[in-house]
């Protein structure tokens, strides 16, 4: 067919003007005659209208309607000389789809008028008119340049998710559209609360759109499953059910977090694989091949892209393979997923809760909200009629299951969140928020910021922010991460500094360590823990990891070593990919050099205990001495009694002190250190010159007296531990 015929009937030029009117491929007109059959195509006329009258327009459309797409799209004619359009989207999986997506529609490459902005990867040029951006990205673009004057519209996708950027956006949007009355915001959803966003943005109109063009059919179980093994047994029971008797299609599942994707993936192919006391689940001639992939948000970019664009695999004996992607919430955004026509939803999200009374956090599985679950269901109706399998009675989800989830804002510590808003001149106490946290909470992310010299009170001025704040507030990691990253170059270790964080930020919420299937395996990653950590600590540990896959990178043997070690390789690599992108941030921002003290240095691992102990100042704990079983820690900040998580590490009996990463209700510290008491008074959070515990140190003073509380022991014997030396390499190994 000729480019003539399938142009027959379309709208628009014949032409790509943004190719200097060369002939527009075959391809182009495919895509534009199926965007005509999208629900929202019928209302861009009307939408465009409505923004050329209103500044702000709340646009809600279900999902499958084409709103991500088609929205932004219609604007480009409308764009001022050197504006242009912002689209944003909460994940990094969801912006990269999204802008190589548009950059098909317009039948154009990736950088030009689509361009791509998001942590590690900047593609854009001069002649972007529409940027894919994470809202992470433009809030920091918001750092410098409050009004955002590039942008001429700015467009809010998937505001229900509710993400902390897209929230701190939203109340700094509010500020912004008083200064700039030119201005245009739209804010996208399936199933957000139109009233109340339209009561948030004074003056904006609110629109509606047809959404889903296929049926999707909700069935729930008999009996409500207890408990999250439960859950994961009855998701495999339905996934192998409907890989036999289901429609066509893929199978899209949705779980709360990593342990329980890659839980089903193992038991799945052990079952499929049968052993010697129990065949395999089907024989070949029973049903097609069965392809799993797991996705969510800490996996590698490269992994995540495999597991949304493979194919299904070839039928066997005449029955259709099937491609299963079990994911977290990841999959709940923009994102289309290949002929997927069955979801299973386990209705469980994973919430991690701080209470800053204890200074403590709370992980739980929590019920999916009705908007949630509208959500999930969507994916199974985008491209044909499907079917969503619910894990619950229909009697639990009308009882149970509440309208709206919880903002993100309100369940974190809102310690990095304070320092942005203040970086952008708002008071995080009187800040407009949509959903505000509690003061509680903002009060502590306060007092965290000022121990760490990020900010100031002054007497006129009100809170400050200092320039060690600003560098702070550059890096894209947390507050104690950020700072081991700066007072790494105090003790001349920024290189390990670097390596540990890259590796502490890509194991949250993942783990390194694969599920071990034999006692082999279980043997060998034991033996690996224990030469790593080499009884230092789980940051030792994950240090040496990673400069031993490097090592192994460079010689061409990192699989062996994946092999042998028992690790995950996408973990390591992932760690790899960010170590980059932060020391780029570091050099660019912060005036970094990178120096590496080496693992031949005799002070190696003192400099970076050192760095450990000053960056990690408020997350100290002691030994308790009256608990006769040596096995109660009590943290120096709010003196309550721990333990430690079994899976970390457990100091010997002579180690009295140790810092942590984190610590979870009930008292569970997990990722520990030891770290001998002279190098954390003499680590104390001064320069390398000033290490005199003077009485102007608050932060140092107040440190001392918690340990004198604490050990029993007198002021003056604490303060003369500490070596009257101004070097980083005073305290003996």
């Amino acid at each position: 067919m000729s480019s003539s015929d399938l142009s027959a009937g379309l709208p628009g030029p014949k032409t790509n003007a943004f190719k200097h009117g060369q002939p527009f491929s075959d391809n182009y007109w495919i895509q534009l005659r199926k965007a005509q059959d999208l629900p929202v195509t019928k209302s861009l006329q009307h939408l465009r209208e409505v923004l050329l009258k209103k500044q702000i327009m709340i646009l809600v459309s279900e999902t499958g309607s084409g709103k991500t797409t088609q929205v932004p799209k219609a604007f480009l004619n409308d764009l001022p000389p050197g504006q242009k359009i912002a689209l944003t989207q909460n994940r990094r999986i969801t912006a990269d789809s999204i802008a190589y997506r548009l950059a098909e529609l317009l039948d154009v490459s990736l950088p030009g008028v689509i361009g791509l902005c998001r942590r590690g990867l900047y593609l854009s040029d001069g002649t972007t008119l529409l940027q894919v951006v994470t809202d992470g990205a433009l809030f920091v673009q918001a750092k410098t340049d409050p009004l955002l004057s590039a942008y001429y519209i700015i467009v809010i996708d998937e505001a229900h998710q509710h993400t902390i950027s897209t929230d701190l956006l939203l109340g700094h949007l509010r500020w912004v559209v008083k200064q700039r009355g030119n201005l245009k915001v739209i804010i996208m959803s399936a199933t957000i609360d139109s009233a109340r966003f339209q009561s948030f943005f004074s003056g904006s109109v609110g629109e509606k759109v047809q959404g889903r063009q296929f049926d999707v059919a909700i069935k729930y179980l008999k009996k409500r499953p207890e408990g999250d093994k439960a859950v994961q047994e009855v998701i495999i029971k339905t996934i192998l059910q409907a890989h036999r008797t289901e429609r066509p299609g893929n199978i899209l599942v949705f779980v709360p977090g990593v342990g329980m994707v890659n839980g089903i993936i193992y038991n799945i192919r052990k079952m499929l694989k049968g052993h010697a006391h129990q065949r395999p689940f089907f024989q070949p001639h029973e049903a097609g091949e069965l392809e799993l992939w797991p996705l969510y948000g800490s996996l590698p970019s490269e992994d995540q892209d495999r597991a949304i664009m493979s194919q299904a695999p070839p039928p066997r004996y005449g029955r259709p393979g099937r491609k299963v992607i079990i994911a977290t919430n990841i999959a709940e955004t923009s994102i289309t997923f290949s002929r997927v026509s069955i979801v299973i939803d386990s209705g469980l999200v994973n919430a991690k809760i701080w209470n800053p009374e204890t200074e403590s956090w709370i992980l739980q599985p929590q019920l999916a909200s009705e908007a949630v679950a509208s959500q999930r269901a969507g994916r199974a109706g985008r491209t044909r009629n499907g079917v969503c399998y619910r894990m619950c009675t229909q009697k639990d989800f009308v009882e149970r299951t509440s309208l709206h989830s919880v903002p993100a804002i309100q369940n974190g510590d809102m310690v990095t969140e304070c320092l942005d808003l203040l970086v952008l001149r708002h008071n995080p106490i009187d800040f407009e928020y949509m959903d505000p946290p509690a003061p509680e909470t903002v009060g502590k992310a306060l007092e965290i910021l000022k121990a760490f010299g990020a900010i100031k009170t002054g007497k006129k001025t009100g809170l400050q922010v200092e320039p060690n704040g600003l560098k702070l507030s550059h890096l894209p990691c947390n507050m104690y991460n950020a700072t081991l990253l700066l007072e790494g170059q105090h003790f001349g270790c920024q290189d390990e500094a670097l390596s540990l964080v890259a590796m502490l930020e890509s194991i949250d919420g993942d783990d390194v360590f694969l599920p071990t299937k034999t006692e082999e395996q279980g043997r060998k990653q034991n033996e690996g823990k224990i030469f790593f950590r080499q009884d230092r600590g789980d940051h030792i540990m994950y240090l040496n990891m990673y400069l031993s896959w490097r090592n192994e990178s460079r010689l061409g043997t990192a699989d062996a070593f994946l092999r042998e070690r028992v690790l995950k390789g996408s973990v390591l690599r992932a760690a790899d990919a960010l170590r980059k992108q932060l020391l780029k941030v570091l050099m660019d921002k912060c005036g970094w050099k990178d120096t590496a003290v080496g693992l031949t240095n005799s002070k190696f691992y003192t400099r970076v205990l050192c760095a450990l102990a000053n960056a990690n100042r408020l997350r100290i704990a002691m030994r308790d001495p009256s608990d006769e079983r040596d096995q109660t820690w009590r943290t120096m900040r709010t003196d309550l009694p721990c333990s430690l998580y079994q899976g970390s590490c457990q100091p010997d009996l002579k180690e009295q002190w140790i810092v942590y990463n984190e610590n979870y209700a009930g008292g569970q510290l997990r990722l520990v250190t030891p770290i001998p008491l002279d190098i954390i008074l003499w680590a104390s959070p001064r320069g390398p010159g000033e290490r005199n515990l003077t009485d102007s140190d608050f932060v140092t003073n107040a440190l001392v007296e918690r340990m004198m509380v604490m050990t029993k022991l007198p002021e003056s014997l604490l303060r003369t531990s500490m070596p009257s030396l101004t070097t980083p390499s005073a305290p003996s190994e």
